[in-house]
């Protein structure tokens, strides 16, 4: 039999064997205690400090807890949010009533768009991700994440309405529109006007090959075109070309090309503008400009024979009647004389009218000489050709510093000439005054000549520029009809305007402008 001794030391030492495993036990409880403390730490930092806002709802829509991110999202103390329904946040109630309405039917929010109320009283948009902590069927909170789209938000509706006004623009485009991919040439896209300009749907033309708008028998040479606008890769401007519509018709084109930005790759856009009716009217041009100058040409024709042939039968006949009047005028009576005169009067007239149509016909004939031209230098060389008139009628005549402008410098003393002549000539017996002034009048200069004569009926004032318009007949005032039309002539070839402003029996002002440029 063992000893007592034996039994004793066994037993001690049976005892530090489970006090050694018991306080192991402790050392490993203790350790695991602290691991998991300092994972429910590191978990509440978490969700605490997540750079997304989280946040736990009641069944009853109260506040239970929101992190840190929330907080500062939205702008609340912690105290001024925790606490109070969700629904006081949320700025469309509906929304938030069917999110409720969700959860506690057990189902799970994803990117559930929804808008909230700062504090400062800005609105957010976010999405909600959210889902319910149920225990043994009881709902005890919700498990919400809420991420701010505000930004991308304003930039999709950005997005969207640049798309939107762009599309607009492109519909309401007089011209039609074609984008095509730049590597395909498939067209991707086209306006209403490329319908109308075409003949065909845009279904049709959504799907076509660029060069298949224009007609088979230029493909060659059109797609040599194309292939260097998209290598180019910038603008360029295509004249000259044709599509063809739907019947087969070429439609003469005018085409602004560029490469544009689509989907991250490049497209070709296309801008076709139909010039047939601007072809049609530089071919009308040309023909009237062909028959002007054909015009013209006459015109030069008969000025040349009016020189000459006109006016030499003219002078042998007033030669002829003044070498019969020295040598038979005794042999004529006092009705003889009258007869006499009234003959040479009419030859000089024919002579006077034959040298008006000729001055008539020669403005802007031949190539015009416009130059930097004094208008006072101008004035007084005109005042001088009517130097005789002038003192036979005691007119006075008065102006100021006239400027420089651009013209055909014997063209504007002969416009100054006729007017001041006009002036002279019906002052029905009165001393003329006659004033010659110009005001700037922004693009152009504005020139008066007013005089003191016998005045224009309103209802005259238009005819008298017309080519033998005579508000009187030549017993009472001399002259061919031609004058003033000769001076709207003449403003017609600077590019201005002419008119008259008067009163019957108080006088007339004669305006011209003639343009800076």
């Amino acid at each position: 039999m063992p000893s007592n001794e034996t039994s004793t030391s066994a037993v001690e030492n049976a005892l530090r064997l489970q006090i050694e495993a018991l306080r192991e036990q402790l050392l490993i409880e203790r350790a695991e205690r602290a691991a998991e403390r300092e994972r429910a730490a590191l978990l509440e930092d978490f969700i605490e400090n997540a750079s997304i806002s989280l946040h736990w709802v009641g069944p009853d829509g109260s506040i239970l807890w929101a992190n840190q991110d929330e907080l500062d999202f939205l702008g609340y103390a912690r105290e001024e949010y925790v606490g109070r329904n969700i629904t006081e946040f949320h700025t469309d109630q509906r929304v938030i009533s069917d999110i409720l309405c969700r959860l506690g039917r057990n189902e799970t929010l994803r990117n559930y768009e929804a808008r909230l109320r700062c504090k400062n009283g800005d609105e957010k948009t976010v999405l909600i991700n959210s889902n319910v902590l149920w225990r043994d069927g009881t709902f005890v909170h919700t498990r919400c994440f809420t991420r701010d789209i505000s930004d991308i938000k304003r930039q999709v509706l950005a997005t969207r309405e640049s798309e939107e006004r762009y599309r607009a623009l492109i519909e309401q485009a007089n011209d039609a529109i074609f984008v095509a991919d730049a590597e395909s040439g498939i067209i991707l896209d086209a306006n209403r006007r490329a319908e109308h300009l075409l003949g065909r749907p845009i279904a049709e033309i959504k799907g076509m090959h660029q060069t298949h708008l224009h007609p088979p028998e230029m493909l060659d040479a059109y797609g040599r075109i194309f292939r260097e606008h998209a290598a180019a890769g910038g603008g360029m401007l295509v004249k000259d070309i044709f599509v063809q519509d739907a019947s087969g018709r070429h439609v003469p084109v005018e085409i602004s090309a560029n490469v544009i930005p689509l989907n991250g790759k490049p497209a070709l856009q296309g801008i076709f503008r139909d010039v047939t009716e601007r072809k049609r009217a530089e071919a009308e041009l040309a023909e009237k400009t062909a028959e002007l100058t054909r015009s013209n040409a006459e015109l030069e024709l008969f000025a040349a024979t009016a020189s000459h042939d006109l006016q030499e039968p003219l002078r042998m006949i007033s030669s002829y009647l003044n070498l019969l009047e020295r040598r038979c005028g005794a042999a004529f009576d006092e009705r003889g004389h009258g007869y006499m005169k009234q003959v040479c009067d009419a030859a000089l007239r024919m002579q006077n009218l034959v040298r008006a149509l000729l001055s008539y016909a020669k403005v802007g004939q031949g190539e015009l000489a416009f130059e930097p031209v004094t208008m006072l230098t101008a004035l007084s060389e005109a005042v001088e050709h009517l130097e005789d008139k002038v003192a036979a009628t005691r007119a006075h005549i008065a102006f100021d510093d006239l400027p420089i402008v651009r013209g055909d410098r014997t063209l504007l003393v002969q416009l100054f000439q006729n007017l001041i002549g006009n002036a002279l000539k019906f002052c029905d017996g009165r001393d003329p005054k006659i004033r010659i002034d110009a005001r700037d009048s922004g693009k152009e200069w504005t020139f008066t000549v007013a005089d003191n004569g016998i005045g224009i009926d309103q209802a005259d004032q238009q005819r008298i520029f017309k080519a033998f318009e005579r508000l009187h007949g030549p017993s009472r005032y001399a002259g061919t009809g031609l004058g003033l039309a000769t001076c709207r002539k003449i403003v017609d070839v600077h590019r201005g305007r002419i008119w008259v402003e008067s009163t019957p029996g108080v006088g007339s002002t004669f305006c011209f402008t003639i343009g800076k440029e």
